[in-house]
């Protein structure tokens, strides 16, 4: 009597079987959670899995640069739709001074935490700082000033 109960059960189970392997298949497979940048970059900043890492991109390590910075009244024409050599000049006859600035953009590269808690966006750090070097007032016209600035920079 026993054994027929048994025989009654062997399609229940395999039905079962089946149904668990179908349910099994129809989930979202890893290949989803694979195209998730935030799961990219925390495999390559966390876990240190190197074949989840984009390519570096080359920056320099540091860059001195001189440019020509105006001043508030300058600034606000820009923003009311004057060439920057323009607004410089009008706000010169005002008696605005526009400034050349030697700046100093060093990069340096960010920690696998700073990275991912940037990434993350809980962090605020740069990878590049600006140092002035040196501040002097500009006495030529500005379009002058900036071919200057340009030529300073080239040596």
């Amino acid at each position: 009597m026993h054994s027929i109960r048994i025989f009654r059960r062997v399609p229940f189970v395999v039905a079962q079987a089946t149904l668990a392997a179908a349910a099994a298949l129809s989930f979202p497979s890893l290949s989803s959670a694979q195209a998730d940048s935030g799961y990219t970059k925390y495999r390559c900043v966390v876990l240190g899995e190197s074949q989840a890492c984009a390519a570096p991109s080359v920056t320099p390590a540091s860059e001195v640069k001189v440019e020509i910075v105006a001043g508030p009244y300058a600034n606000y024409l820009m923003h009311l739709g004057q060439d920057s050599d323009t607004a410089i000049e009008t706000a010169r006859a005002r008696g605005e001074v526009a400034m050349r600035r030697t700046v100093l953009v060093s990069t340096r590269q960010l920690s696998p935490t700073e990275q991912y808690e940037r990434h993350m966006g809980r962090l605020a750090t740069s990878a590049t700082t600006y140092q002035i070097l040196a501040e002097a007032p500009v006495e030529a016209p500005a379009a002058q000033a900036c071919t200057d600035a340009s030529q300073a920079s080239a040596l």
